[in-house]
């Protein structure tokens, strides 16, 4: 079975990561990667590898709005999110 994405918190340490990551997404929301940590903002990690975030609020009790996702031009299109996030 292949590697688990592992997903963390985003850190200060990540925003130049963001910032590129989002650069090569026209399509995707262009914030200042800073403002990202004031909400929730999760990035995902393979293989020591930023691979994408996405960046939420709660909105409601059990209801989250996404305010962006984008994953790495270098994980997209693998067919492989069924397998990141199941059970451990």
């Amino acid at each position: 079975m292949p590697p688990r994405v592992q997903f963390r918190g985003a850190e200060k340490r990540d925003l130049a990561q963001i910032a590129a990551i989002q650069a090569t997404a026209l399509e995707a929301s262009q914030w200042q990667p800073g403002d990202y940590l004031a909400f929730d903002c999760r990035v995902a990690v393979w293989q020591g590898k930023l691979a994408g975030f996405v960046v939420s609020r709660q909105v409601a009790d059990k209801e989250r709005e996404i305010l962006n996702i984008v994953v790495h031009l270098d994980f997209r299109r693998l067919g492989s999110l069924p397998n990141c996030c199941g059970p451990n």
